[in-house]
């Protein structure tokens, strides 16, 4: 078995830099793309249980996004995921949203969404934008998000135009 110096089989070391790959789609065209009437102004918390208090009970838009801080790289993040909270017919807030995610780490019911909750722990930052205004419509909102954006853990909500694209490559 071939060992480098740290001691560990290379073949492991590549599987573990393997099981953190995702595909990410940085496409400058689709972000010029996105077009939406209302000004989104984000604000974040680490993705810890303690944190829920801060997070709004309001509806909104919200993002998952892996970000590790420190003294040593430039400012970086990658977003992974959109959603929604309060989609119209629903009383659901940010709040809601987040301690479902909270819970989500124990289940396995999307496995994207479970290994992303798990894999960054300690990178993972909620971010959010309450919409209070209800005449405002949150799916066209997620959806244009996830358009220009193309998250790697977002699978569906995209529009169909989007989805049949990311259906040729993913």
């Amino acid at each position: 078995m071939v060992h480098d110096i740290s001691g560990e089989p290379f073949v492991d070391r590549v599987k573990n830099i393997m099981a953190y790959s995702r595909p990410f789609m940085l496409n400058p065209h689709q972000w010029r793309k996105y077009s939406h009437p209302l000004k989104l102004s984000w604000s974040f918390v680490k993705f810890e249980d303690n944190n829920k208090i801060t997070v709004p009970e309001e509806r909104g838009v919200y993002a998952f996004v892996v970000r590790h801080v420190n003294d040593y790289f430039p400012h970086h993040g990658f977003i992974m995921y959109v959603g929604i909270a309060g989609k119209r017919g629903t009383k659901r807030t940010l709040r809601d949203r987040f301690l479902e995610y909270i819970v989500e780490r124990t289940q396995n019911k999307r496995p994207a969404v479970h290994f992303m909750l798990n894999a960054y722990k300690e990178d993972l930052f909620f971010y959010y934008v309450p919409v209070s205004d209800t005449a405002v419509e949150l799916e066209p909102l997620e959806t244009a998000l996830n358009d220009a954006i193309l998250p790697p853990v977002s699978k569906m909500d995209f529009s169909a135009e989007m989805r049949a694209m990311k259906g040729a490559f993913y």
